[in-house]
C-alpha cells in the first residue's frame, strides 16, 4: 500500500495541493526531492516557457494535532500518513506564498514515481522521471474524487485539504 501525503504550495500565486505516493515511509529528503520535482513539473504544466528556476523547498510545516496549529517539520517522525503539509519556498521575487484556503488535494502532473533499486542499508528509495507536461496534462478532478478528497479526518478536518491560514 502506497505511503500517501499531502503537499501544499503557491504555484504563480495559487495555492497547488498535491497528492504524494511514496513506496514506504519517506525520510524528509524524499519528501523534499519529490516535492520539489513535483511541483517544478506543476510550473512547467501551468506556464512551460516561462523560464523560472526549479522550485526550491526552504521548509514544511504540518498541523500538530495536540495544538491544531501549523508547526516546522524537522524530522521524519513528523511525516504521518494521509497528513497535510505546507511548504514554503525561499524568499524571492519570482516565488510569493500568501494566506488562503488550501484546495484539496490532487495527484501531480508532468511526472511518475519509479522505484529505484534498494541501497546498500536495505532501503529501498524511490525516484521521479520527469515527462513533458503540457497545460492538457491539467484535468480537473472527477465528481468521485471530489467526494473522496472532502471525507474528513478523525479532527474533523478535510483529508488533503485546510482551511487555516498559513503565514
Amino acid at each position: 500500500m502506497p505511503y500517501t501525503i499531502f503537499v501544499a504550495s503557491d504555484v504563480f500565486h495559487r495555492k497547488v495541493n498535491l497528492e504524494l505516493e511514496f513506496p514506504f515511509a519517506p525520510t524528509l529528503a524524499d519528501l523534499t526531492r519529490q516535492t520539489e520535482q513535483a511541483f517544478t513539473a506543476e510550473q512547467n504544466a501551468q506556464r512551460p516557457d516561462a523560464g523560472i528556476p526549479p522550485f526550491q523547498v526552504l521548509k514544511f510545516q504540518v498541523v500538530d494535532e495536540a495544538t491544531d496549529e501549523w508547526v516546522e517539520v524537522f524530522e521524519a517522525s513528523r511525516i504521518k500518513h494521509h497528513d497535510q503539509f505546507y511548504c514554503f519556498q525561499p524568499h524571492s521575487t519570482c516565488y510569493t506564498d500568501s494566506q488562503g484556503h488550501i484546495p484539496a488535494a490532487r495527484k501531480p502532473v508532468g511526472f511518475q514515481f519509479v522505484p529505484s533499486a534498494p541501497e546498500i542499508s536495505g532501503k529501498q528509495q524511490s525516484t521521479v522521471v520527469p515527462t513533458a507536461p503540457t497545460l492538457s496534462m491539467i484535468d480537473p478532478p472527477k465528481s468521485n474524487q471530489l467526494n473522496q478528497s472532502n471525507q474528513s479526518n478523525q479532527n474533523g478536518r478535510k483529508k488533503g485539504s485546510s482551511c487555516c491560514c498559513i503565514c
